[in-house]
């Protein structure tokens, strides 16, 4: 298990948190995801899609820019959200290494876009129908990165076991 301080990571914690990841404080970009959605709501999609692929382009490990570009398109198009989602789970994975069985507080802002990269991929797996990648796993294992659920995901557990499509709401 892994807590970061700082910049160091210390091994044998069940807390974790996702700092090192995406836009840190002082970087200048961390709140140019928000501003994306503000530039979405506003009708510039493509200005929005423009800022988070250059955020992307200079580092590829901003979960939060994967988040929202599937949240951006998950309404019409969930096979092209899933590959957005997908990246980001991959890449948080990656970072809490192979058998990871801590907690991510979502109090821990820096834990959201994974959770939320987590959260999304799991409703395109069940809104695609891919029963057999098992988004019922997906979201019990949110559920135990995340106790506190604050994405609510225990509402959708059984509507997924029952194989119903879920969406974002």
């Amino acid at each position: 298990m892994i807590e970061l301080h700082g910049d160091y990571l210390h091994r044998n914690s069940p807390n974790f948190g996702l700092d090192f990841l995406g836009a840190k404080r002082g970087r200048g970009n961390s709140l140019v995801p928000i501003y994306t959605v503000e530039l979405k709501e506003a009708g510039d999609s493509l200005g929005a899609y423009r800022m988070l692929m250059s955020l992307l382009a200079a580092d590829l490990r901003c979960l939060d820019a994967h988040a929202h570009l599937g949240n951006f398109v998950f309404d019409h198009s969930p096979e092209k959200a899933i590959r957005h989602y997908e990246v980001g789970v991959r890449i948080g994975e990656l970072s809490l290494g192979e058998g990871f069985n801590g907690v991510l507080h979502w109090g821990h802002i820096n834990n959201r876009p994974f959770l939320r990269c987590v959260h999304g991929y799991g409703l395109c797996l069940s809104h695609l129908g891919r029963p057999k990648e098992r988004p019922d796993e997906v979201f019990t294992r949110m559920l135990w990165l995340n106790p506190t659920d604050n994405q609510g995901v225990r509402f959708l557990l059984g509507e997924v076991k029952e194989r119903k499509v879920v969406t974002m709401t």
